[in-house]
């Protein structure tokens, strides 16, 4: 039954996209053949030429076939013929101040645990990031890094790319082909983030995320401005290292089977993207002895994406759910069997402004989403629900306002999720720029 109810969210959402008109997708990046030029029969029927704004946009593709690092170079163009390599270099910068609310079982004095609400004012930096995006002297192969220099400088990026005609293959670390709502840029996002769900999905269950791997992928044009891509990749398992700080380490020299494998289909049709991901995923709570064979555990999820212009702006929706099994077990759990976790999301944004690269827009946006960690166990599920507006320039930096909240009932475990993240209440003001 709860499962059914996380579902309904994602079908909620997806008819709400009905009125949107056709976008342009860019899974073909080759150059359109312009039509052969017709003389006018007379000076007063000659058609008059689309200016940039009546223009189809170019909405940035997010399927993982044209995913470059997570965020693109505010002013991309494309590499001539015969001019050999390019090197462009890209990055972002977030701030943000955050008022915060949230119950907390606190010890006192006397060593008893006391319910108190706790409020909190933080100015933070999450994000100042770097990197590059270089096409080298052979045609079809580029090299890309970035690299977050926030606390500790950490890698996010750093790969090699090839492509040709209708198949690519790349090595190095990256994300995972998935959901457009994980694999899109932050700053390509109206919310001021990818919400607890996201967190829970990516450094619990080990849904998403970037870490070391190979993939290849490939294209099958169906007919004009539609066609479906196929993507398959292995990627390095890891364990939950720090139980407290959601810290994880990849498997190193354990055993042949450290390896997690995604693979995903993508249908891109003039009005929306759809896609399915399937993982046969490593779970670890733990580093296992040398020898062993790590577990490996099912997931699915379905998803769609929506990007339509809409009189002087335009309408954006993303959806998904996932389906699968979890190795985070519930103390009061009374029968056998792996865990089913259940999860899904929606957020809609509708633009005004905003039709050209750096043309000034304000968008709001709604976002919901709920998880259920185990279909077994009652009264654990973990819900969340955000609003906001954005104004800024668009696809350079925006200024964002929001307000959320996440609830999660009695029996959500507490291998999940930290205790001040509950039952929290939160209103934030964030900037972020592209560089």
């Amino acid at each position: 039954m709860k499962i059914r109810l996380l579902l309904g969210l994602v079908v909620g959402a997806v008819a709400l996209a009905g009125p949107a008109r056709a976008q342009q997708v860019l899974f073909d990046t080759s150059e359109p053949e312009a039509p052969e030029p017709t003389k006018p029969e007379k000076a007063d029927k000659a058609e008059k030429p689309e200016t940039a704004a009546e223009a189809e946009p170019r909405v940035k593709s997010t399927s993982f076939e044209s995913l470059d690092s997570e965020d693109a170079a505010p002013s991309r163009k494309k590499k001539r013929k015969g001019k050999g390599h390019r090197l462009e270099f890209k990055g972002r910068i977030i701030a943000r101040a955050q008022f915060t609310s949230r119950r907390l079982d606190l010890v006192g004095a006397d060593l008893l645990a006391q319910e108190r609400t706790v409020r909190s004012l933080d100015l933070s930096l999450p994000s100042a990031r770097f990197g590059f995006h270089y096409d080298t002297h052979v045609p079809g192969v580029a090299a890309v890094a970035s690299v977050e220099l926030m606390e500790k400088p950490s890698l996010k990026d750093g790969y090699l790319q090839a492509k040709h005609d209708a198949f690519g293959l790349r090595v190095g670390q990256f994300k995972l082909p998935g959901s457009p709502f994980e694999t899109a840029s932050r700053l390509s996002l109206p919310s001021a983030g990818r919400g607890f769900i996201h967190d829970i999905l990516t450094d619990r269950l080990e849904i998403g995320g970037r870490r070391p791997g190979i993939a290849g992928f490939a294209k099958l044009k169906l007919y004009e401005h539609s066609a479906l891509e196929l993507s398959l990749g292995a990627f390095q398992g890891s364990y939950l290292r720090d139980e407290a700080t959601r810290d994880r380490a990849l498997l190193s020299m354990r055993a042949m089977g450290s390896q997690t494998v995604v693979g995903r289909v993508e249908l891109a049709l003039p009005v929306a993207q759809l896609g399915i991901t399937g993982n046969y995923r490593v779970g670890s709570s733990k580093l296992l002895p040398i020898g062993t064979e790590p577990d490996h555990y099912w997931s699915a999820g379905v998803d769609a994406f929506i990007d339509a212009r809409l009189g002087g702006g335009g309408l954006r929706l993303w959806a998904d759910a996932n389906l699968g099994e979890s190795w985070f077990v519930a103390e009061n759990r009374s029968r056998g069997g792996r865990p089913i976790y259940g999860a899904a999301r929606a957020m809609i944004a509708f633009r005004a402004g905003g039709r050209e690269r750096g043309e000034v827009y304000i968008e709001p946006y709604l976002l919901a989403g709920a998880l259920d960690p185990d279909a077994k166990v009652t009264r654990d599920l973990a819900v969340e629900a955000a609003a906001g507006i954005g104004v800024g320039f668009w696809e350079r930096g925006h200024l964002t306002l929001q307000g959320g909240l996440m609830r999660t009932q009695r029996n959500f475990p507490v291998s999940f999720v930290l205790p001040d993240y509950r039952d929290q209440k939160n209103l934030l003001l964030q900037v972020g720029v592209l560089l």
